[in-house]
């Protein structure tokens, strides 16, 4: 089972956090599309961009469904009218040398859009026979996706790509789950202007860095990003220089710190701020909100979460709005109204980095509304958008629903 996947299906036994009902909360949200789990695609896990006044994203599965490669559909690109939450697919993926199961969002530069597969490419593997996922672009005005990079060669330049990817001065940068030299994960780059993929460094497994899942911040001129750890390990915050492949670790987590980063990292006012999807200091080790100094690696706590009304699990990354961070959290908020009442729905929070106080701006039901996010959110407009992977009114693998597409005004 991938990464992603358990993060999809453990929803309801693998952490038991106290049934606190959440705060009252100011807001509207709106689904604006509800996954069938056919055609139209199932569990966005991916953030979405907005664009020109269009939403894009991926979602996992669904698509083209009873192909070779996959029964129940490979995945899609989606875009996506933010007013009237009509869905267009742009591409369903078929597997193979096309890739599949896109977890990550999209990037856009030059007029192309450029993502990820998690798996896919039709390149030999260690762990899977699916292939060891791709690059890949799209061209919005033509709906024509190419394979850039299929990942291969027993996995050594990478296997099972969770993040999407950077773009720097014509380089794509990138992280995968595992793979590499130690099969525990390795930073990546793409030429766009010569077409060749390079291997550029390969997680040892040592000091916490093992399974990168979130994508690199490129912040003066250094690539920064987290992993996710394993076990024992809790992960870690890692700095990489492109230029001499030099590759430094920040921070080692042990739990009480945070631990178990699944997400990148956002930079504001010479800090990088994430989140820990785990530990963080809490009796129910619920998450954390954490920040870093990038030239020291001092890192401190600026919120841990209670597991309550307050949210747990936080495994996605973070965004800045006027000062302030917002985030998603996959579980807790309002038990009470959640179907899952062990664990809660997850909620919509913002968090102060100045004082570290969090307000919980929505809480999920799991209902019509949907719930479990696993994508961060974008902003625009005096609107998020977001997606959640799971829920919502149709019923997709494991009983579970198919995620959703939703727009929150607070």
């Amino acid at each position: 089972m991938t990464h992603t996947m358990w993060r999809t299906i453990c929803l309801a036994s693998c952490i038991a956090l106290p049934a606190i009902p959440a705060a009252g909360q100011a807001g509207t949200l709106t689904t604006l599309h509800t996954f069938s789990g056919y055609s139209d695609g199932a569990t966005p896990a991916g953030n979405l961009l907005y664009l020109n006044g269009s939403l894009y994203g991926t979602a996992q599965f669904g698509g083209t469904t009873g192909t070779r490669n996959c029964a129940d559909g490979c995945g899609v690109i989606f875009k996506m009218n933010p007013k009237t939450g009509k869905e267009t697919v742009l591409h369903s993926f078929q597997g193979g040398t096309d890739g599949s199961f896109p977890a990550a969002g999209l990037i856009y530069a030059n007029g192309q859009f450029y993502g990820t597969t998690e798996l896919g490419g039709g390149q030999k593997c260690l762990d899977s026979t699916a292939g060891c996922g791709t690059v890949f672009q799209l061209d919005p005005a033509t709906g024509v996706e190419t394979t850039l990079y299929p990942f291969g060669d027993d996995g050594l330049d990478g296997e099972l790509v969770l993040a999407g990817i950077t773009l720097v001065n014509g380089v794509l940068y990138g992280t995968t789950a595992e793979g590499g030299s130690s099969q525990v994960g390795n930073i990546y780059s793409y030429n766009l202007g010569t077409g060749v993929g390079t291997s550029l460094y390969s997680f040892t497994g040592s000091a916490g860095e093992a399974f990168p899942e979130g994508g690199t911040l490129s912040f003066d001129d250094t690539l920064y990003g987290t992993t996710a750890g394993q076990g024992q390990n809790s992960g870690s915050v890692f700095a990489f220089a492109p230029q001499s492949g030099v590759e430094t670790l920040l921070h080692q987590f042990t739990g009480p710190d945070g631990a178990n980063p699944t997400a990148g990292l956002v930079a504001y006012k010479g800090m990088l701020y994430g989140t820990t999807a785990a530990g963080g200091g809490g009796e129910h080790d619920a998450g954390a909100v954490f920040k870093i100094n990038p030239l020291t690696g001092a890192e401190s706590l600026v919120y841990s979460f209670t597991g309550g009304s307050d949210g747990a699990a936080p495994v996605a990354g973070l965004i800045i709005v006027d000062k302030m961070l917002y985030g998603t959290t996959q579980r807790g908020g309002s038990y009470f109204d959640c179907p899952d009442g062990s664990e809660g729905c997850g909620t919509i929070f913002q968090v102060d980095p100045a004082t570290g106080q969090e307000t919980v701006l929505h809480s999920f039901t799991g209902k019509s509304d949907e719930g479990n996010p696993q994508a961060g959110l974008v902003y625009k407009k005096g609107a998020f958008y977001g997606t959640t992977a799971v829920n919502g009114v149709n019923s997709c693998y494991n009983d579970l629903g198919c995620g959703t597409v939703f727009k929150f005004v607070p």
